[in-house]
């Protein structure tokens, strides 16, 4: 009974104490708790909301959510093939300098057709889903109108954000079956969150050769052969056509770069050059820089090497495939004027036969419902 009663002592001196150094514990301010939690990794933070309930309204607050979203770092999202239907998705990023590669489990098994601000475009089974990896939230859109009305032979989605009515929007642009069809074209719209697609307009330049869209300030770009764009406004949902910048256009690939459509044209063996749509009604492009082959660290040409990125901070991704004792990714540093090869890039190649393009991707606790209706976790 002795030890009993020595046990309940100790452990109610124990439980006083951590009482004690609860309540002496110094108070943070809600704008201390905003700044400390917007330096956590996205992936970290659902978990963390569960601390309390302070930390859980923050991290809910929709404020907290854009203002993390602008900070974090992008990478690159890609799936490799495993049978006919299924894929293997990872998320790559850049951080302390080494390229780090994760498994991201989707909990749903589809192809990703686009990403925007976090939130990934997945086709499973003939249906469409909005998923944000981080937090687990999805939301199935509504059935197509347009992919039963006629025989498909192609077609292609789009996935842009309307930063005025912070709305997000899916594209589908088809090209239905000659001969099947008394139209050529097709393209609708949907708001995710809406129960319904929108029939408009579409781009009738010709649609066989449209690639994956690019997102810059609200505007998706397809480019279409070796000519020009095709580009449509989330906003007012009209398209536009716009020439290619007046270059060689030897080997030429499309990114953002500064929130601006890019154009990135390996001009001779020696060079990229990389140009920016100023403006996308008039067609005027500006060559922003060129990267030459002296900034090469193995000082070989640039035959086969690919610009497939820019990020917010003003770094560009190279991708290298002349070998593996060369090959590898290699980060631009415009301030610097040089190239970083990475090492340990874990035998990633993001242009291989069995991996579907890789997007650049940011994870986020974006939410995939409407904002009048959201908080972060419900």
């Amino acid at each position: 009974m002795a030890e009993k009663a020595s046990f309940l002592s100790n452990t109610n001196e124990e439980n006083g104490n951590k009482k004690e150094k609860l309540e002496s514990a110094p108070y943070l301010c809600d704008d201390v708790i905003f700044n400390i939690l917007l330096r956590v990794p996205p992936e970290s933070l659902p978990k963390l909301r569960l601390v309390c309930k302070n930390w859980y309204n923050v991290i809910s607050d929709p404020l907290f959510i854009d203002a993390h979203l602008h900070r974090s770092e992008p990478g690159f999202i890609f799936q490799k093939r495993i049978s006919r239907s299924k894929y293997k998705t990872h998320f790559m990023e850049i951080k302390e300098g080494e390229i780090k590669v994760h498994d991201l489990d989707l909990h749903c098994p589809g192809r990703i057709c686009a990403s925007c601000n976090g939130l990934i475009l997945l086709e499973s089974m003939r249906s469409l889903y909005v998923i944000n990896p981080i937090s687990n939230q999805r939301i199935m859109l509504p059935p197509s109108d347009l992919s039963f009305k006629y025989p498909l032979s192609y077609e292609i989605y789009g996935f842009g954000f309307n930063s005025i009515t912070k709305e997000y929007k899916v594209v589908h642009v088809c090209e239905y079956e000659k001969r099947k069809t008394p139209i050529p074209l097709g393209c609708e719209v949907t708001t995710v969150g809406s129960d319904s697609w929108r029939e408009i307009d579409g781009p009738f330049f010709g649609l066989t050769e449209l690639r994956i869209p690019i997102s810059a300030s609200g505007i998706l770009h397809w480019a279409i052969g070796m000519d020009y764009i095709v580009s449509m406004d989330v906003g007012n949902e009209k398209f536009h056509k716009t020439p290619f910048p007046n270059c060689s256009r030897r080997s030429y690939h499309f990114l953002e770069f500064g929130e601006s459509l890019s154009f990135a044209n390996r001009e001779s063996l020696a060079q990229f050059d990389v140009w920016i749509l100023k403006d996308l009604y008039s067609g005027e492009w500006i060559k922003q820089l060129s990267i030459g082959v002296d900034c090469l660290r193995w000082g070989g040409s640039l035959d086969r090497v690919l610009l497939i990125a820019s990020f917010r901070n003003g770094e560009v991704i190279i991708f290298e495939r002349l070998g593996m004792d060369i090959g590898g990714f290699y980060l631009y540093d415009f301030k610097l004027e040089r190239i970083i090869k990475f090492d340990g890039s874990c035998g990633i190649q993001l242009i291989e036969m069995d991996t579907l393009p890789a997007l650049v991707h940011v994870n986020s606790l974006v939410s995939c419902q409407p904002r009048n209706n959201h908080r972060y976790f419900e």
